[in-house]
């Protein structure tokens, strides 16, 4: 074959490439989870809307199942942490290392950008130090015991006594702040790199105004943090691991009857990468399924 006729035979094979790819572009499609569902819920406590995306656990449709209620995971900033847990879960719930459970992931608010939604709704108090609207977490909390877990509760078959409550960063804080203020309603914490931080460390002095209020915190409350997550190892101004240590130890020392804390420091892991190394560690303590080993 001359240089020539291979040069010719180049072409022809580029040409009838492009020939066929416009067909493989057009049987193209957004990839979709099974067994999932989005709600959209309008509080009027708020005045917002927010989506709550919903996976059932495989097999709950079956006839089986029919008469079956699941533990439902809430799980705050969905748009990281509902993602991440479908995909951790899905293999330990087939195989039993996990219970099955439904997993709500709670969006964002409709028409906003991720930050300035959580910023407001996740933060207990008001501060004036941000330009971005702070301090909403008390009427958060509000809509979420008194909108979110009774619609969830009136369309699936789902199991009042085990709730769990999942948050990441600011959700940390958020349930921090909803341990104490609204016991009872979450029967476990899953809470990772907890913003503790937030106006000057307010969440201890909030815990200790609880304690001697006489409120009882109860519940399995499961904290990590990344290893890195330190002034000297990530430049930043907040010693996350100390004050969630410092905040672990604390609620132990109460000796509250119905509460029990774990904390983890997780090696060399980074503001980004604790929640999902924390999740499942903390889904094998909370959530073990019949054969936790194999899943």
């Amino acid at each position: 074959m001359t240089f020539r006729h291979a040069i010719c035979l180049v072409i022809y094979m580029a040409a009838h490439l492009l020939a066929v790819l416009p067909d493989l572009h057009a049987q193209s499609s957004p990839y979709s989870i099974d067994d999932t569902d989005t709600l959209t819920i309008h509080s009027e406590r708020l005045g917002r809307s927010y989506d709550l995306y919903v996976k059932r656990p495989s097999g709950y449709s079956e006839d089986s199942s029919a008469n079956h209620h699941y533990p439902v995971i809430y799980l705050s900033d969905a748009h990281f942490t509902w993602v991440s847990a479908v995909g951790m879960t899905r293999p330990a719930f087939s195989l039993g290392g996990y219970e099955k459970s439904i997993l709500v992931g709670i969006s964002y608010a409709e028409g906003e950008a991720g930050q300035p939604s959580r910023i407001r709704d996740f933060t207990p108090t008001v501060d004036e130090s941000w330009t971005r609207e702070t301090g909403g977490a008390e009427a958060y909390a509000q809509f979420m015991i008194n909108e979110v877990v009774p619609h969830i509760d009136e369309t699936y078959r789902t199991r009042t006594d085990k709730r769990i409550f999942v948050g990441q960063s600011l959700g940390g804080l958020l349930g921090s702040y909803i341990l104490l203020k609204k016991p009872g309603i979450f029967s476990d914490f899953i809470l990772t790199s907890p913003s503790l931080w937030w106006d000057d460390e307010m969440m201890f002095a909030l815990e200790e105004d609880a304690f001697r209020a006489g409120v009882k915190p109860v519940g399995r409350v499961y904290y990590a943090v990344g290893e890195t997550e330190t002034p000297a190892i990530n430049g930043r101004n907040h010693d996350m691991v100390g004050q969630m240590l410092r905040f672990a130890k604390r609620l132990r020392s109460r000796n509250h009857a119905g509460l029990e804390v774990r904390d983890e420091v997780i090696t060399d892991s980074t503001h980004q990468t604790t929640f999902p190394i924390g999740f499942t560690r903390a889904m094998r303590w909370l959530m073990p399924g019949d054969n936790i080993y194999n899943g």
